[in-house]
């Protein structure tokens, strides 16, 4: 077993995915596109797509999305697991031709609901997750909605062996602090309240997802 990790910004890290890979003794690779600007051919079992600044929307400007969304395509149609985390998750809805359009932006802890059936049975009905976007997808034909949230419905699907989520499990306290270092000292205080409080049980259900998705293979 071996994960791949593309990563699209210096700024958004694995955080927890890279720690729980490493506690479990499994091989990962962070591929830097910020750096590369090209997609390599991908010796893994698994594929993890990381968030990142830019929008899904931005080929011209970035053009290696579009061959993130090709290989996406190839993957899902192979039912190679793929786990995708806010960009992660809008390109692979994007790969499928399901729109990715502005939406009120999120930052800080929202509350996040689980649908009753299907896949990700493994994370409680309810439970808080961070949130930094402002853009949101539709569920692409043949996904299954498995995630919503208010005031940005759409909050995660599953489609063959992939997994997309917009918010961030695997967000560490050091992450929170510096996604938020340009806010006002009051909101960026009490998101950082919030973390302390929710970021435990967040890494505790990373941990259950990480679990059904590296025995997808």
């Amino acid at each position: 077993m071996k994960v791949a990790i593309f990563q699209h910004s210096p700024d958004e890290p694995p955080g927890l995915i890279g720690e729980i890979l490493r506690v479990q003794g499994i091989p990962g690779e962070v591929i830097p596109l910020y750096r590369t600007q090209r997609v390599p051919e991908v010796d893994a079992t698994h594929l993890v797509i990381l968030g990142g600044p830019m929008s899904v929307n931005e080929e011209r400007n970035y053009p290696f999305l579009r061959e993130e969304k090709a290989l996406i395509r190839r993957w899902i149609g192979e039912e190679r697991p793929v786990l995708g985390i806010c960009l992660g998750a809008q390109l692979m809805a994007s790969a499928f031709r399901a729109p990715v359009i502005r939406s009120e932006p999120e930052l800080g802890w929202y509350p996040i609901h689980r649908a009753a059936n299907g896949r990700c049975l493994s994370l409680p009905p309810v439970f808080h997750a961070f949130q930094i976007h402002g853009e949101t997808f539709a569920v692409p034909p043949g996904g299954e909605a498995c995630f919503t949230g208010h005031p940005v419905r759409n909050q995660g699907f599953v489609m063959a062996r992939g997994i997309a989520l917009q918010f961030h499990l695997e967000a560490t306290p050091e992450m929170v602090d510096r996604w938020t270092g340009h806010l006002e000292p009051q909101i960026r205080s009490r998101i950082l309240s919030d973390t302390a409080l929710h970021q435990p049980a967040a890494g505790d259900h990373l941990r259950s997802l990480m679990r059904d998705f590296l025995g997808a293979h």
